[in-house]
């Protein structure tokens, strides 16, 4: 009777393939983690980081209105899960979303933040000259908010850190 086996060298080829694509196949799925959450206590504020941008509109999917209640506009394309959950435990004034790109080329950020009650919040570029995307919420009610980091353009990916803190 003939066997029919590989030559080891095949066979470990064969192993180190497999192997390396489900390595692949890991990395690709922590792309899209799950959203990070933070506390926003009675004082002081709090940092985040992510990955930025994708193919959703936030407008079309997130907002559902071309404005927030305080008048800014919804832009921008992102993920269609939230990138950050925050949970503001006491109700705070002048709180100040802001949105910095770690690109060196300084992509167009853009944000939404959906909260309790059908809070709404978009943000858009900071200053005619600093694409970095910057919202101020004048009251922001205690409640669990999820949030959008997007970029203006459609399928630009970058790493940003968002910065949600007291106006100064």
């Amino acid at each position: 009777m003939q066997s029919f086996t590989q030559p080891p060298d095949r066979l470990n080829l064969n192993l180190m393939i497999g192997l390396s694509l489900s390595l692949l196949i890991g990395l690709s799925l922590s792309q899209t983690a799950a959203a990070s959450d933070a506390n926003l206590g009675p004082s002081g504020g709090v940092s985040l980081s992510g990955e930025a941008g994708g193919t959703t509109s936030l407008l079309a999917a997130i907002a559902q209105a071309p404005r927030d209640q305080f008048g800014n506009a919804c832009l921008g394309f992102g993920t269609a899960t939230a990138n950050h959950h925050l949970t503001v435990s006491e109700p705070r004034s002048n709180i100040m979303f802001q949105v910095e790109s770690h690109d060196r080329r300084n992509q167009d950020t853009t944000l939404v933040v959906k909260g309790p009650n059908g809070f709404l919040l978009c943000g858009d570029d900071t200053s005619s000259t600093n694409p970095a995307a910057q919202a101020i919420a004048n009251e922001l009610p205690s409640g669990t908010y999820d949030i959008w980091v997007g970029s203006f353009d459609q399928k630009v990916r970058m790493s940003y850190t968002l910065t949600i803190q007291p106006k100064p």
